[in-house]
């Protein structure tokens, strides 16, 4: 039996095998446009971010990788906070949000031009206040002092009855006052029962020193103790 004269291809064949003179393509890949000797890859889809190997499969790019067949997303080293790697290590925010000054990774929300007063934006045009402090009803970026913190509506009556609701800050200047007070009254007391004696110092062996409530009765009271009578 004769063997079947080989045809060979005028040129190479590339990602492909010569048969007969005719370029047939490797699966995964089809002849370059106009050009039937070349055979380059094939993906159903264009490859973002990538290029395309053949058989369906992407390559992604330096520092990009493969979230979906077809698709390849940058990397960050850092993940962003409210925002998206839109490029290798970049950050961008999503709608209602804008770099912080400490971290490019890191997005936060914003609340009108001025940001939250007496508050904290905890989400696009959205402010959190504080302890104390309830949102304006004219403006959503400022919160006022509470004032039921403060003042009281007594039940049944139209006036106002103020109660401060701090107490514990007064309570130990209270204290301080009043011991203050109480040790000057004490000062005060014994002082002026000092007023009602006189001290009279006595010459003898044991050098002693005798309180007397009255001077005029100082003769009287050291005549019981037989002792001389020193002239004051």
């Amino acid at each position: 039996m004769a063997r079947e004269l080989q045809i060979e291809c005028e040129r190479e064949c590339r990602n492909g095998k010569c048969e007969q003179g005719e370029c047939r393509c490797d699966e995964g890949f089809r002849h370059s446009p106009g050009n039937l000797q070349n055979c380059e890859p094939f993906c159903e889809q264009i490859c973002e971010s990538g290029r395309c190997i053949g058989n369906n499969r992407c390559e992604c790019f330096e520092q990009y990788e493969l979230v979906e067949p077809f698709v390849c997303a940058p990397i960050c080293e850092t993940d962003c906070v409210n925002g998206f790697c839109s490029a290798p290590n970049h950050c961008q925010c999503h709608e209602g949000y804008r770099k912080s000054n400490e971290s490019d990774s890191e997005c936060r929300p914003v609340c009108g031009d001025t940001d939250c007063t007496n508050g904290v934006c905890v989400a696009p045009n959205e402010c959190s206040c504080l302890d104390g402090y309830y949102p304006d009803e004219d403006n959503m970026f400022l919160c006022l002092l509470d004032a039921k913190a403060i003042l009281l509506p007594r039940e049944g009556s139209e006036r106002d009855y103020y109660k401060m609701s701090y107490m514990h800050y007064f309570i130990p200047v209270i204290a301080c006052v009043s011991l203050i007070l109480a040790i000057l009254i004490i000062k005060m007391i014994v002082r002026n029962r000092q007023k009602n004696y006189h001290v009279g110092k006595l010459e003898s062996k044991e050098n002693c020193v005798y309180f007397m409530p009255n001077p005029d009765s100082k003769t009287d009271e050291l005549t019981k103790l037989n002792l001389p009578v020193e002239t004051i």
